[in-house]
């Protein structure tokens, strides 16, 4: 098994390029970088391959990212791996493995997510211990690990029976986890083909209730993402099949809100003909789901729905559809400060290509506020977000695919863009890309406590979790300095102290005074700041001074002129009027 960790400054080159075309790879700036590369780590196993489903962060800030990666006796192996939020050096690797496939039915990780010790919780598929001549067989499996050491706290492994309504091809399978404020660990998912949401002891692992999650007709249910409310209800969201004139055998938006302390349903929400593929809860309660409906005229289109969080009822829902030859979805949504909700997926462009899509709504009525779609660079790209997250500023980051005509104009590359909270603006595009004949994307987004982003996903068929630091924007403010001493206008003579007050935003590194346009003496580079003016060298009259302040980041700010009258009583050698005193009438 190998780690490759590139730091700050450094670019993963999948193939031979000029450095131009590796430092556009590396970051593709769009209007302003507001992220600098901190640190790329690729994790593979002995045969390489592997990919990263999920990611979280501690509150040390360190990273886990959990996944698959592939080993040459043993096939797709269930791994976690936790790497140094600074460097991204790798603290410790868990690996599970049952099987030994590649294919889809194998071991990997699914979900992840981090309790209030900093202990971790990773969620997704094992082989069965006994497949038999059914190898597609598949258990969930659920583990906790140790923060420091990633060693195994406790497994458990949830199957079904052999009441299956199709006993030829099972799967039981988490692709969600989340933790309650007690600790406790809730998954969604399905067994055998019954979406189910199982809720864990977080201490043992102890199962405390199951809930299975049926329609009114047969048919491959699922949870596909779970959140807990503020009182430790469950809310589970996912597909259901039921039996309705319209809705075929395609399944149904669903969305299903659980007791937490016994799993019993509070409400049920169900949308027909489509499905819900994320889940988030608001500060007020309510439940937002994002996914897809579908309808005769466009086909599947991206869907983001608000419920009431007290009875489930439909507050409102807003679709976007751009025609009806592909595949429109929201694959990810979640809610800022404000309680706007943000949803990222999947829409259709011209002729074979599609956009990777994020747009914002409105909490109160659901108003589109505004609407961006990313583009990669390749003729007909097919370009997708998979995961969204917003930031303490209430910016926007989204994860997911481009295809760029830099790279192979064919293959899929890792791609993090970061948008601006109130307009959409695209402020930032990070591409990595990937061989020609591989494939790349990022499949989930963090943002940490710093405002740094994590995405982790996979690059050239490796797995790959990614730091973008925080950078402030650009100091352009200058500073502010003030001329005290001598005042505006007054007579002065002799030794004159010449003062200034002066402050900058960032840091101030000194300020130059002026006599007349020529500097008077040196820069002064600590407070106070003054210098003293031997006047007697100068003629009488009215003279001029200015002081000019300068920052760490080369802006300047230049004082108000001030006019002193110097009359010096050269004949006698003293003089006329005390420093800074006004004109005598």
């Amino acid at each position: 098994m190998h780690a490759n960790v590139l730091p700050r400054g450094s670019y993963r080159q999948t193939r031979a390029r000029s450095p131009l075309l590796a430092l556009v790879g590396a970051c593709v700036l769009v209007f302003l970088c507001a992220e600098a590369w901190a640190w790329q780590t690729n994790v593979s196993g002995t045969a390489g391959g592997g990919v990263f489903n999920a990611t979280a962060v501690d509150g040390a800030g360190n990273v886990v990212a959990a996944g698959y990666i592939t080993n040459t006796d043993t096939g797709n192996d269930f791994t976690v791996v936790k790497v140094d939020g600074a460097s991204g050096a790798e603290l410790w690797r868990h690996v599970i493995s049952i099987g030994t496939s590649t294919g889809y039915y194998s071991d990997k990780a699914l979900a992840v997510a981090v309790d209030g010790a900093g202990n971790v919780v990773a969620a997704g598929m094992i082989m069965h211990t006994s497949p038999t001549s059914r190898a597609k067989w598949s258990d969930i499996l659920v583990v906790k690990m140790d923060r420091a050491s990633g060693a195994e706290l406790w497994r458990q492994v949830l199957t079904g029976t052999s009441n299956d309504q199709d006993p030829t091809d099972w799967e039981d399978v988490a692709y969600a986890v989340a933790i309650d404020g007690a600790g406790n660990v809730v998954v969604g998912g399905r067994i055998m083909y019954t979406a189910v949401v199982v809720k864990l002891e977080g201490a043992t692992g102890a199962e405390l209730w199951r809930r299975f999650i049926t329609g009114s007709a047969g048919g491959r249910n699922r949870i596909s993402g779970v959140a807990v409310d503020g009182s430790g209800h469950v809310v589970a969201a996912g597909k259901t099949f039921n039996t309705d004139p319209n809705a075929g055998r395609y399944g149904d938006f669903s969305v299903v809100k659980l007791d937490g302390a016994t799993g019993v349903d509070l409400w049920r929400q169900v949308i027909w003909s489509g499905a819900a593929n994320a889940v988030a809860v608001d500060g007020a309660g309510n439940v937002v789901a994002a996914g897809y409906t579908t309808s005769t005229n466009t086909g599947q289109d991206f869907t983001v729905v608000n419920l009431d969080g007290a009875s489930g009822a439909e507050l409102w829902r807003q679709v976007i559809s751009n025609g009806s030859s592909v595949l429109e979805a929201a694959n990810a949504v979640a809610v800022d400060e404000a309680g706007n909700v943000v949803a990222a997926g999947v829409t259709e462009n011209t002729g074979p290509s599609t956009d990777f899509t994020v747009a914002k709504f409105n909490v109160a009525d659901g108003a589109e506020l505004w609407r961006q779609m990313i583009n990669g660079t390749a003729s007909n790209s097919v370009d997708q977000a998979n995961a969204v997250a917003i930031d303490g500023a209430g910016n926007v980051v989204a994860a997911g695919s481009t295809q760029n005509a830099s790279n192979s104009g064919t293959s899929t590359d890792f791609t993090v863009v970061k948008l601006d909270g109130a307009s959409g603006t695209e402020r930032q595009r990070q591409v990595i890309g990937s061989a020609s004949g591989t494939s790349g994307q990022a499949r989930a987004i963090r943002v940490d406590g710093a405002g740094d982003v994590i995405a982790a996903g996979a690059v050239s068929n490796t797995a790959t979790v990614v730091k973008l630091a925080e950078v402030p924007p650009p100091d352009t403010t200058p500073p502010t300095v003030t001329i005290t001493a001598p005042t505006n206008l007054a007579i002065v003579s002799g030794m004159i102290a010449v003062a200034a007050g002066a402050s900058d935003n960032v840091g101030l590194l000194g300020v130059q005074f002026y006599l007349d346009g020529a500097p008077l003496g040196a820069e002064v580079t600590t407070a106070p700041y003054a210098v003293s003016w031997n006047s007697t060298t100068a003629s009488n009259g009215s003279h001029t001074l200015t002081a000019v302040a300068r920052d760490a980041t080369g802006n300047h700010g230049t004082s108000t002129t001030v006019t002193v009258h110097l009359r010096n009583n050269n004949r006698h050698g003293g003089r006329s009027d005390a420093p800074g005193l006004p004109l005598r009438p």
